[in-house]
């Protein structure tokens, strides 16, 4: 049977009008049967025109383009030119948790506001010297968090999510780990190394890219309902579904086995660690969804919608 998708995307095409129309409607068409994970990806890729602009309006090089509701607009140049691809803005829904410039909305085991440790430095939030772990102000549910870290040579870090305390005394989370795996001589797909589901599960050794210490990567955590993904440099490298009994039998031979009700939890705050090495964070933003499915799958670029298929959930790259 015909894809729905069959002739509509196409890398080699040009950009133009009618396919992010056609795409647009193919989302549509998806979203029912597939959930708001897809769609979700499919508007991101169609949404290209500035509010109130008309199709076929081209720019002169410099020229600057206004969106609806901002100041100042968004500043087009010509390809060559210094600065041909300017930040993007933050989406509707999407929401800032680093502003780049201060400590706002972060504070420490205690609750109160970062004063020792996190520094801000030239829009980049880094682990200094000794503070302590720091966690954002607020509780977060379903959601996509998505950042650029880097760490220096030798050096140990980790975002955690869903964190809470456990026995009234620990306070723990699921951790993205953040490392530099050849110092630590880790093997590229071991449960403590960088993009591990920490202690769990350890990323996929095909399609996990980390780039060398001192140097920046992209990452994304999604978290809804049963699901969880672990993103590194645009792939999916660790994921799982913990209805599953890959996902129990993975737990039960992790650290956390004797942690009652450990990752049970469907919310919690998010934490920054310091292990004692020097890491970097930069563009921190996170977007809440209310629904709990997700389609993305291991290997998949980020940005470039693809027909949904199975969702390997532990064993990745095996059918599920």
């Amino acid at each position: 049977m015909r894809h729905p998708f069959d002739g509509i995307i196409d890398e080699n095409e040009n950009n133009d009008l009618d396919r992010r129309k056609m795409l647009g409607q193919a989302a549509l068409y998806m979203a029912g049967p597939f959930g708001l994970g897809f769609l979700n990806q499919a508007q991101a890729q169609v949404t290209t025109l500035a509010l109130g602009e008309e199709a076929g309006n081209k720019k002169k090089p410099g020229a600057t383009t206004k969106r609806k509701g901002e100041e100042g607009g968004i500043t087009t140049h010509a390809l060559g030119e210094e600065g041909a691809r300017p930040p993007r803005p933050v989406q509707p829904g999407v929401e800032r948790l680093f502003d780049g410039k201060t400590l706002r909305g972060w504070v420490d085991k205690s609750g109160k506001p970062v004063t020792a440790g996190w520094v801000v430095e030239n829009g980049v939030l880094r682990r200094k010297s000794k503070g302590g772990d720091i966690y954002t102000a607020k509780e977060y549910g379903d959601f996509e968090l998505s950042f650029e870290w880097k760490i220096a040579a030798g050096s140990n870090s980790g975002v955690k999510y869903r964190v809470r305390k456990y026995d009234g005394k620990k306070t723990l989370g699921i951790e993205y780990q953040l490392l530099d795996d050849a110092k630590h001589k880790y093997p590229k797909g071991h449960k403590g190394s960088t993009a591990a589901i920490y202690d769990i599960i350890g990323p996929d050794i095909i399609f996990k890219k980390l780039n060398k210490p001192g140097e920046w990567n992209t990452a994304k955590i999604v978290s809804r309902g049963t699901i969880i993904q672990h993103w590194l440099n645009d792939k999916v490298v660790a994921q799982a579904d913990m209805r599953t009994a890959e996902w129990r039998k993975a737990l039960a031979a992790s650290k956390f086995k004797n942690v009652k009700g450990f990752a049970e939890n469907r919310h919690g705050k998010i934490m920054l660690q310091d292990h004692g090495g020097d890491v970097s964070f930069r563009k921190i933003t996170i977007k809440s969804f209310g629904a709990v499915t997700t389609t993305a799958r291991v290997g998949e670029e980020g940005g470039k919608p693809k027909p949904p298929g199975r969702v390997t959930t532990l064993a990745l790259g095996e059918e599920s």
